[in-house]
């Protein structure tokens, strides 16, 4: 019993200890019929207004990867992330060099 406890206790001091870093992983998948129906009731509204708006699920899709992988989006998320600003903050770096290693990160 005194192990577990001092395991316990070891586990807990060093996690507290250690920086915390997190990382996570994302799958990105088209969207199922149930995520697409809402939309489609959206689509038929438009249609009665006389717009047709023609896009399936895989152009949609397929969009949606497009803007996602869009470096000025990505460089214009860099800049309004508090986490990233205060980083660079820190390093007192002037607004060129900002411009610059924004870019980089978001060319990665």
């Amino acid at each position: 019993m005194a192990v577990v406890f001092a395991f316990a206790c070891a586990g807990l001091l060093i996690s507290f200890i250690l920086p915390q870093k997190w990382t996570s992983a994302a799958v990105v998948t088209p969207p199922e019929p149930v995520q697409w129906q809402e939309l489609e009731k959206t689509f038929t509204k438009l249609r009665v207004l006389d717009l047709d708006i023609k896009i399936d699920r895989t152009e949609a899709f397929n969009l949606f990867i497009k803007k996602f992988q869009s470096v000025s989006l990505l460089e214009e998320y860099l800049r309004s992330s508090p986490y990233v600003m205060d980083q660079l903050k820190e390093a007192k770096i002037d607004e060129l060099d900002l411009h610059r290693a924004i870019v980089a990160l978001s060319e990665k």
